[in-house]
């Protein structure tokens, strides 16, 4: 009797860990050379991703993944607002697109 307690247990607990499995969405944006809300884009790739994280956090955005790559748009000028080429990349919750989106992230059709 205790063996099937322990088993029906364990199966609920299983159950319960994959129902609270949230859908994500992969959302992008274009990293500039100054005006990111996050800071400068001239910082190690490390710190670049933690203060992305932070950024968002704080918007109430729930980030699960970060990626930075150099596949973004390029711009050829020195000004603020230009584009440097990479992308940062975020896994968020669906739940939280709109809020990204309002933070000029968009949303990406594959990862």
């Amino acid at each position: 009797m205790k063996k099937i307690s322990i088993i029906i247990t364990i199966v609920l607990l299983v159950l319960l860990f994959f129902s609270c499995q949230k859908d994500t969405v992969w959302v992008y944006y274009n990293e500039t050379g100054c005006s990111d809300k996050w800071g400068v884009a001239s910082v190690p790739e490390k710190e670049k991703t933690k203060k992305v994280k932070k950024y968002l956090s704080r918007k109430g955005i729930h980030v699960v993944t970060v990626l930075i790559t150099n596949d973004g748009i390029s711009e050829v000028c020195f000004a603020c607002h230009c584009k440097t080429g990479k992308r940062i990349t975020c896994e968020i919750y669906e739940n939280d697109l709109q809020k990204a989106i309002n933070e000029n992230f968009y949303l990406s059709k594959a990862r």
